[in-house]
């Protein structure tokens, strides 16, 4: 039931107090699925879903990475003030924005803890008193897909080619793209999470440098991650969300010539969610009509220096 409530809180919460924060604003799961969902009398409420997005300083550099050891209270931003928009330490924070996993996005975690990643979850159907429904299940379709663009903007001089062409994801330098690799089932255990990664590939397009508004150069480049399994959540009484995370280990920038402004911004861009449901429930989305989002969740966040 507590988790129950949580889905809610997350869909409503972070999309009231935080939409000024996001260059498009977050679309809910539940403002996005077919009418006829809406025309019909069911015994329980849309499944949730959600996508969060996370950036990060660590030392030495900037980016995206799960490792820095970030494990906050109510989502993944560390030292970070979001009435200024900036860091409270300047050695080490974390802005994350979006629809969070409720209870916590770490399979090992304990409710209430957050790491640096960035994702999307979905839930099992729920009765109408927000009770999750055990026995019920909730399937993310092989294929769903999910882009980030990443965006470094860095002061113009001698030392900004250096730091823009000695980007790294996962400590291989992006260059002219054509980098890609797996991301692998991160199985649950302690917590709500069935499972906290999906099987996949992810890819990274040629990134692009050119001149900001402001004299400075901004480094842009796309990462693309698709699942290759369906992902199956059955609700067990105690494991109610599936989690897919969406970008590899690490993307790296140093910062030793100084930085400007680091974003990523995240979207579904198609994804199909089939579910089931016991006897005496009416299944909301069933293989013949499933859940289709598409271009939808449009989530971002950014960091800045001191």
């Amino acid at each position: 039931m507590e988790h129950a409530k949580m889905v809610k809180t997350e869909l409503t919460r972070r999309s009231v107090a935080r939409g000024a924060m996001w260059s498009v604003p977050v679309v809910c799961a539940s403002s996005a699925v077919p009418a006829i969902a809406a025309s019909r009398s069911v015994q329980q409420t849309l499944p949730g879903a959600g996508l969060y997005v996370t950036a990060s300083k660590t030392d030495g550099g900037i980016g995206y990475g799960p490792d820095d050891g970030t494990t906050n209270t109510a989502d993944s931003s560390l030292n970070w003030n979001p009435a200024t928009g900036k860091p409270t330490n300047c050695q080490r924070f974390a802005h994350g924005e979006g629809i969070f996993t409720p209870g916590s996005n770490s399979t090992s975690g304990a409710d209430g803890s957050y790491g640096s990643t960035s994702g999307f979850w979905w839930a099992t159907p729920q009765d109408d008193a927000g009770n999750f429904i055990k026995g019920a299940t909730a399937q993310l379709n092989a294929g769903a897909k999910f882009v980030t663009t990443v965006k470094l903007t860095v002061p113009a001089g001698a030392n900004a080619s250096w730091t823009l062409s000695n980007v790294t994801i996962n400590r291989k330098k992006w260059g002219q793209g054509g980098l890609s690799g797996p991301l692998v089932r991160l199985p649950g255990a302690r917590n709500a999470l069935a499972f906290g990664g999906v099987k996949g590939t992810w890819t990274a397009s040629a990134p692009s440098v050119t001149p900001g508004a402001n004299g400075d150069m901004v480094f842009t480049g796309t990462i693309t991650f698709q699942t290759t399994e369906n992902a199956l959540v059955r609700d067990n009484g105690k494991q109610h969300y599936g989690q897919a995370v969406i970008m590899p280990g690490t993307v790296f920038f140093q910062t030793a010539y100084g930085w400007n402004q680091f974003t990523l911004t995240s979207t579904v861009e198609n994804a199909t969610i089939v579910t089931t449901v016991p006897g005496g429930y009416t299944n909301p989305y069933p293989a013949s009509k499933p859940l289709v989002l598409t271009k939808t969740l449009t989530t971002t966040t950014f960091i800045v220096p001191c």
